[in-house]
């Protein structure tokens, strides 16, 4: 069961959106409501998914905590916002998100993002593990290839010194 991770400073979306995972048979891990806390929960839960207000109140913004998550941890993240602010949208671009959701939503929106968010982030892990084993298979090539190499410039040598000592 995906265990998901929820960041905002409303408690009442916190609930409702604690109340439609459960619906979707998500697991809440835990909810944040401040990027720096964010990253001590994600640390401590090891979420398979964020879902991570963009403007939570403190020091660091939703962007910036999603950005050291994702390099420490690489979880996935999808904001969530009352804020259609086009700078927003290119900052949180470049953290490459899972998914971005407008406040307020509902079951069928969040439902749709989070299952499409999860999918994703599996199907990354299976090519980033396949791209890994054929990375693999091609060191042994070559490590393979390198050895007939090697014994066929042997046997060339020792061929050569036979026919040259007869």
């Amino acid at each position: 069961m995906p265990k998901i991770m929820i960041v905002d400073d409303d408690a009442a979306i916190q609930m409702e959106l604690e109340e439609y995972l459960a619906h979707m048979d998500h697991t809440v891990v835990g909810t944040a409501d401040t990027g720096e806390s964010a990253i001590e929960m994600a640390r401590e839960t090891d979420p398979d998914l964020i879902l991570m207000d963009i403007n939570p109140p403190g020091e660091m913004d939703g962007i910036s905590a999603a950005q050291e998550i994702k390099e420490e941890m690489d979880v996935a993240v999808v904001f969530i916002t009352g804020f259609g602010d086009p700078e927003y949208i290119e900052r949180a671009k470049r953290v490459e998100p899972f998914g971005y959701m407008m406040k307020p939503f509902d079951e069928r929106e969040i439902n749709g993002v989070v299952e499409i968010a999860l999918y994703k982030k599996k199907m990354e892990l299976k090519l980033r593990k396949a791209n890994d084993q054929s990375n693999h298979a091609n060191r042994d090539l070559k490590q393979e290839i390198q050895e007939r190499k090697q014994t066929e410039e042997n046997l060339e040598r020792e061929f050569h010194m036979r026919t040259t000592l007869l």
